[in-house]
């Protein structure tokens, strides 16, 4: 009898129930994080279904990275870090600072000898005669620019992620249900760049680039019945060979007959770098589907 085609579905008498799979010796093979146990064959955890439905979350917390984007003040006043016509803001100095264009002579006193870096304007929003040009100024390096964390996330913004296509038996079709006891097997189906990792984008600004690389750390199956079932890869794909057999890397067991919603979490780590600082980045995409378990139904006769 295979998985695919299981049918005969009763609502009492009895349940098969498949024995236990020995735990592996060795250590797990993924890091199942803190809120999960590894089985033998995947981390687990139960936990109570948030009931949280699919979509896309960017939280731009964690791993290095700034809590949030930066903003800028003139003392108590806040300034927007970026002005079209000015340069970027600089709190050290109290104004825009941009590349001055054309460069002056190495002549001019602002370079005070040197040879090296760049002569930078200093200026302030035009408001009556205090606006405009404050002076200008030699540096090594840019002493202002775009915040990078900001050009991370349109790094992130261009890569088109996406969440895993979910693979699972018994399927999301009329006709295809499972029993309680047997194996659900889980997995990504046909995972690409933008639905698995890894993939590279870059993002750019004022002559400066961040660069940012995604790749999906684990998946979180929520069952629909309260369980979670947490998997470090891809999961494997089942064929009809495989018959009763657990999913050797991602799978789940029913205890009750009844209609679950799965949900699965592809939890990327986007990790950046540039402009000489570096962070990760969580992004966690979902995406759902629907299957029907059911009791084997014994008939005893005579």
């Amino acid at each position: 009898m295979l998985i695919r085609t299981l049918a005969a579905v009763g609502l009492t008498v009895g349940a098969l129930l498949l024995g236990p799979t020995p735990a592996e010796a060795a250590g797990p093979p993924v890091d199942c994080g803190s809120d999960a146990q590894w089985d033998g064959r995947q981390c687990k955890i139960t936990a109570t279904n948030s009931g949280r439905t699919g979509g896309t979350t960017l939280s731009d917390s964690g791993g290095g990275g700034r809590s949030a984007p930066r903003t800028c003040s003139f003392g108590s006043i806040p300034m927007p870090c970026q002005d079209d016509q000015l340069g970027w803001w600089s709190a050290s100095k109290g104004c825009y600072i941009q590349l001055t264009d054309p460069q002056p002579p190495q002549s001019a006193a602002a370079w005070g000898g040197r040879t090296e870096g760049a002569i930078y304007d200093c200026a302030l929003p035009r408001r009556g005669v205090f606006g405009g040009l404050q002076y200008r100024f030699w540096s090594a390096t840019a002493p202002a620019g775009p915040d990078p964390e900001v050009l991370a996330q349109q790094a992130i913004a261009s890569m088109n992620l996406r969440p895993i296509s979910i693979g699972i038996v018994p399927e999301d079709r009329p006709g295809s249900v499972g029993l309680v006891g047997m194996p659900v097997w889980l997995w990504a189906a046909s995972p690409d760049a933008q639905s698995w990792g890894p993939i590279t984008r870059t993002a750019s600004a004022s002559g400066v680039t961040v660069t940012a690389t995604a790749k999906v750390q684990r998946v979180r199956w929520q069952m629909g019945d309260g369980a979670v079932v947490v998997c470090g890869g891809k999961g494997t794909v089942y064929e009809d060979r495989f018959g009763k057999a657990d999913s050797p890397t991602c799978g789940y067991t029913y205890r009750k007959q009844g209609t679950y919603t799965v949900r699965a979490e592809s939890q990327w780590s986007v990790a950046w770098s540039g402009m000489g600082a570096s962070g990760t980045i969580p992004v966690l995409l979902t995406d759902s589907t629907t299957i029907t378990i059911g009791e084997l139904q014994v008939i005893t006769t005579g």
